[in-house]
């Protein structure tokens, strides 16, 4: 009866442990689930207008514009060369690109953190302990040497905190690159702007010359006339009038050129770029490509100032994923494994190992707000 007693308790133990086994893991199992039912995926939002034109136009292939760059659409080679060197020596642009490469840096430090940190050390302690603190009795000098390689605060992401801040990271970094070129988009457009300007002043400035010529011609016409007494006074003055209005055009316009000037300058960079500012008028050259009417308005998705607002809207989604995920627990997990002695002969020899690990949970309950 005794025996038959102490194997039923035995079963009983030991059906307890295993229940209680089957309870961790499906706890566990409940902890995994609920932190991927804590991430949603992210839906773009409608957006408010027709999803059709209601004129009847015809639309050229999407394909066609948005495989188009910008050096198919600007024809003048001299614009191309000079968009190109903006491109490359714009400070602002520079500046720019820069911010992408921080926003990448930033996304790999986040990313980081979702593999664990391992780290190697080696330490070396002597010291002279007292003869009242000995275990010996007598002032002795104690030595000791270790060699651990250590996990520190690793996060077990069962709720996804930690996935979800470095999709965040991503989206931001995805959206800087958007931004890069809106900002090369908006550099170009500024080059080929200021370019047609500086050109049309071009133009202006010689008609305005010729006008100047043909007014100062009929000006000394006048005079002649006027000394043989066939105009007047008032038609001389009237004529000198003229040629001084167009006298302070040219200044006007002159000053227009020398700005433009100094604007595409800049554009590119610096004073290196000045040799290339055109000084004569381009005549009966096509400059741009003309886009026909009809473009379908699909092509404003890949519009880069858009598609980096969407980015920075997933990565507010992810981040109030990441948020939600704070009320669960946080479970982290630091250990290390090495070798200890107090000889450092003796530091790598059997039975030297040592071991810790030290798991860690913790839940927030009340921080304010």
């Amino acid at each position: 009866m005794l025996e038959k007693t102490m194997t039923n308790t035995n079963c009983s133990q030991s059906g307890v442990k295993f229940s209680g086994l089957k309870r961790g893991v499906a706890v566990l199992s409940v902890m995994v689930l609920a932190g991927c039912a804590l991430s949603t995926d992210y839906a773009r939002p409608p957006v408010p207008v027709p999803a059709t034109w209601s004129a009847a136009t015809t639309v050229d292939s999407e394909a066609q514009y948005a495989a188009m760059n910008w050096r198919a659409f600007v024809v003048d080679a001299r614009l191309r060369d000079f968009i190109a060197l903006a491109l490359r020596k714009n400070h602002d642009l520079q500046q720019t690109l820069l911010n992408v490469e921080a926003a990448q840096a930033l996304y790999g430090v986040q990313r980081s953190e979702r593999l664990p940190t391992l780290a190697a050390s080696g330490e070396m302690v002597r010291q002279r302990v007292p003869a009242d603190l000995s275990a010996a009795g007598r002032a002795d000098v104690q030595s000791q040497y270790r060699v651990n390689l250590g996990m520190a605060q690793f996060e077990l992401d069962l709720f996804g905190r930690v996935r979800n801040l470095s999709e965040a990271a991503l989206q931001e970094f995805l959206a800087a690159e958007e931004t890069a070129r809106s900002a090369e988009i908006a550099l170009i457009a500024s080059v080929i702007q200021t370019w047609l300007v500086h050109n049309s002043a071009l133009q202006r400035y010689q008609l305005a010359e010729q006008t100047l010529k043909a007014r100062q011609l009929s000006l000394s016409l006048i005079e002649h006339r006027r000394r043989a007494g066939s105009a007047t006074e008032l038609d001389f003055l009237e004529a000198q009038g003229l040629v001084q209005q167009v006298a302070v055009e040219l200044e006007r316009i002159d000053r227009e050129i020398r700005q433009s000037g100094n604007a595409l300058v800049l554009l590119a960079g610096g004073e290196a770029a000045r040799t290339q500012v055109p000084t004569a008028v381009q005549h009966d050259e096509l400059l741009l490509q003309s886009l026909a009417p009809g473009l379908p308005s699909d092509l404003l998705i890949n519009r880069p100032d858009i598609r980096a607002a969407e980015r920075r809207l997933m990565a507010s989604h992810a981040r109030v994923d990441a948020a939600r995920a704070a009320f669960f627990p946080r479970i982290a997990l630091t250990g290390s494994f090495g070798t200890a002695s107090s000889e450092l002969s003796s530091l790598f020899g059997a039975g030297q190992d040592t071991w810790t690990f030290m798991p860690q949970i913790s839940l927030p309950l009340f921080n304010g707000g």
